[in-house]
């Protein structure tokens, strides 16, 4: 398996998701999104995608850490939806999506949250509850943070 294949799906850790340290996946959220998978660690984006029992992919996490690549998202980051403020950057948010650029030692870096089916606990409130965790965590884990981000008041 090559850095950029995504592994195979493997349970959920509520307090590491997709293998991030500090990246905690809210209690509510714990019964409906069970396993995990990660793709492209050590390449230009890494995916991570969670998912329930009987269920296709309910969540992506995505990292763009290419500042090429990243440029491709700046008109959503700037026009997605209502705004997110951060320490190092900006980002919008809406129900399905959340994204936020940050600038970075190496140039711009995308952070993305994408909710793509409700889930049982929270309806599509997963964005919201997940965007400031998985920016300071990955953040930290690729050598961009200390980062923090605001979501919009809800």
């Amino acid at each position: 398996m090559t850095a950029r294949e995504p592994r195979e799906w493997e349970d959920a850790e509520p307090g590491a998701l997709c293998g991030v340290e500090g990246l905690a996946l809210p209690a509510a959220y714990r019964e409906d999104l069970t396993s995990t998978r990660v793709g492209g660690d050590g390449g230009a984006v890494r995916v991570c995608e969670a998912r329930g029992v009987l269920s296709d992919a309910s969540l992506r996490m995505t990292t763009v850490a290419d500042p090429g690549l990243a440029q491709i998202f700046g008109r959503e980051v700037l026009r997605g939806g209502s705004r997110l403020k951060g320490t190092k950057g900006f980002g919008s948010f809406n129900e399905s999506r959340a994204l936020y650029r940050a600038d970075c030692r190496t140039g711009p870096v995308v952070f993305m949250v994408e909710q793509k089916d409700d889930v049982e606990s929270g309806g599509h409130r997963l964005t919201r509850d997940l965007m400031a965790g998985y920016v300071a965590a990955e953040a930290e884990r690729i050598g961009c943070g200390p980062e923090k981000v605001t979501p919009p008041d809800a």
